[in-house]
């Protein structure tokens, strides 16, 4: 989870209610929030880009600007010390990302405390900018295709609440924007902006200049977008996330101003200072959602530091003339039954009693009838997906220490599962043997499943339809790739080296519930510069002696395995002569594109047709 440092000051100024650091502490545990100190901390502004900075008391001051990068041991004027402030660490909790500065979290106390409940709402004034959206930036979802704007108006900034703004812009990346690839966000002084008709861009890195936040190592020069992703500390910072691109995002004003270049850094030219008075904000991204919820959050939490803050609307126009307005900040309506909340929270509640506690959580809850609750979601609460988050919160409103413990009416009685008996067998007979243990993941890619072990490519695999990433496709329908790679991360590690692993695989099959089913296999590799057939079939022998089965083997072809060194596995008892698997030496070829140089033998056995038998005594 990650720790927040929250300006005292600017906390207990919007509660708008006198409390003592012990039951706030206290509150903070009760909504999840959990302190991890209070303490003075130094401050100090950097002279070239603005950039505010916190080091703990007692320690030195920070020898370069985490923002610009410039060096303050060369350049001592450039180090600007503040004075002190204090601040509470907190540790948040990832999916409540409107408590991750003062005003959102101050919100979030005023309406548990009963200071002012109920739902805070945002009106959003009529736009007065307009954004044209370049049709390539979602050409092949090469580019950042998504991007939504807004402007906050009559907004005063201290030196805590520029470091607040700043802070959360940062946590924010980490939490929503997964290090601004989902999502980044650009805050950009208004005045500084001209025109009305933005325009979002995809350009060419060579021929667009300006003049990136806190300059080019001290220089006040313009410098071309590849310049600023190789040299600037923010571009070599997220170099990989525009680096193969031939145009890059770039965000203009009216008069061909550039505000940023999405998502390494801003323009000079357009940071917000002091004295500023109107923000302009634009998050982009890959992902609607995180960039919508990224805007949500911030213009909200700004709002709430600022009495007369106007969030006003961006027009966003694409090339095939759709348009948009954002932020769009109308709460969710939904309705809940009284009677299931009440059945999973474990609380007799009455439908008013349930409102009640709603309200305390920053909702709107309206009885409807003896068991409805019309209730309408804030639209900074981006983590409310199910009616069960919704029970969520009206426990943590009734408080989890007011509910009565009480023994479970039905108890299950723990066994273990009907191939753990085969598994215990083998990992114990492997160990033995002098191997040691690996456990890979269960997802993995076509090109390392097949394409690297020489095998054509199969038909009945599991796919992922919505995978995570291109190297996590489908899943494993073989151990033993996985143990290949494993030695390939290890090629620099001693030898010789001896892996195994016992683990699941899947493949498709129609006969089952679920269209797949899952076999339990074991695989293992040796590794060395005299490895060879006999080593790996003298281990699989013995683990078959384990298993209380004689063990035969067969000549056999593999594409995995050498000509001439790879055989069948035949498990033998009682006249039941059963195929089990494959081993054999690795053909070179494999060798070759895993970047191994020494010879690797190995085999993967199922553990199924094992099961069932008593070890061999």
């Amino acid at each position: 989870m990650p720790v927040v440092a929250i300006s005292e000051r600017l906390l207990t100024d919007r509660l708008g209610v006198d409390i003592s650091t012990e039951e706030l502490t206290d509150r903070f545990h009760q909504i999840g929030c959990e302190v991890e100190g209070v303490e003075e901390s130094n401050r100090y502004r950097c002279a070239v880009c603005g950039n505010i900075m916190e080091t703990p008391q007692g320690t030195d001051a920070p020898a370069t600007c985490n923002a610009c990068g410039v060096d303050f041991r060369k350049n001592p004027e450039a180090l600007i010390a503040l004075s002190p402030a204090r601040v509470i660490r907190l540790d948040m909790l990832p999916a409540r990302p409107d408590l991750f500065d003062p005003g959102g979290l101050a919100r979030a106390l005023r309406a548990f405390l009963g200071v002012k409940t109920g739902l805070r709402e945002y009106p959003v004034a009529e736009p007065t900018i307009t954004v044209e959206i370049d049709p390539r930036l979602s050409e092949e979802g090469a580019y950042r295709p998504h991007i939504v704007c807004a402007v906050v108006r009559n907004v005063t900034f201290d030196e805590d609440s520029l470091r607040s703004l700043m802070r959360l812009q940062e946590t924010l990346h980490w939490a929503l924007g997964r290090e601004r690839k989902r999502g980044s966000i650009g805050v950009y002084d208004l005045k500084t902006l001209e025109g009305t008709g933005f325009r979002y861009l995809a350009e060419d890195p060579d021929t667009r200049t300006f003049v990136p936040l806190g300059g080019m190592g001290g220089s006040r020069d313009a410098a071309s977008m590849r310049e600023i992703l190789a040299k600037h500390p923010k571009g070599t910072q997220y170099a990989h996330l525009l680096g193969s691109f031939d145009r890059f995002p770039l965000l203009v004003d009216g008069s061909d101003r550039v505000l940023s270049m999405p998502p390494i850094i801003n323009s000079d030219e357009t940071r917000v200072t002091l004295e500023t008075t109107d923000i302009f904000v634009d998050v982009t991204g890959l992902v609607r959602d995180s960039v919508r919820s990224m805007l949500h959050q911030l213009v909200t939490s700004v709002a709430e530091l600022n009495d007369g803050a106007v969030i006003e609307g961006v027009r966003l126009r694409h090339a095939d003339g759709a348009e948009l307005v954002t932020p769009e900040l109308t709460p969710e309506s939904r309705t809940i039954s009284a009677g299931y909340v009440a059945k999973r929270v474990g609380v007799d509640l009455s439908a008013g009693e349930v409102a009640d506690r709603l309200e305390k959580m920053g909702y709107e809850a309206t009885v409807n009838g003896s068991d409805d609750i019309v209730i309408r979601v804030p639209a900074y609460r981006y983590d409310i997906l199910h009616d069960v988050d919704v029970v969520e919160d009206v426990a943590i409103a009734h408080g989890y220490d007011n509910i009565a413990r009480a023994t479970l009416p039905i108890a299950t009685v723990s066994k273990e599962l009907p191939e753990s008996p085969s598994v215990d067998i083998a990992r114990g007979s492997m160990l033995g043997l002098g191997f040691s243990e690996v456990m890979t993941l269960l997802l993995t890619s076509p090109e390392r499943a097949f394409d690297a072990m020489r095998l054509d490519r199969r038909d009945d695999v599991v796919e992922i339809e919505s995978p995570v990433s291109i190297d996590q496709t489908i899943v494993r329908p073989s151990v033993l790739p996985n143990l290949m790679e494993t030695l390939a991360h290890n090629r620099d590690e001693a030898i010789p080296q001896h892996l195994f692993e016992v683990g699941k695989v899947s493949r498709l099959d129609a006969g089952e519930e679920c269209k797949s089913r899952d076999r339990l296999c074991v695989a293992a590799a040796l590794l060395g510069a005299e490895v060879g057939f006999a080593d790996i079939r003298s281990t699989a022998e013995a683990l078959l002696h384990e298993f209380g089965f004689a063990f035969e083997a067969e000549a056999a072809e593999h594409p995995t395995f050498i000509p001439g060194r790879a055989a069948r596995v035949f498990a033998v008892r009682d006249g039941a002569r059963t195929d089990v698997g494959m081993l054999g030496e690795i053909h070179p070829e494999v060798l070759e594109r895993l970047g191994l140089v020494h010879p690797v033998s190995a085999f993967e056995l199922e553990l199924e047709a094992l099961g069932g038998y008593t070890p061999h005594a």
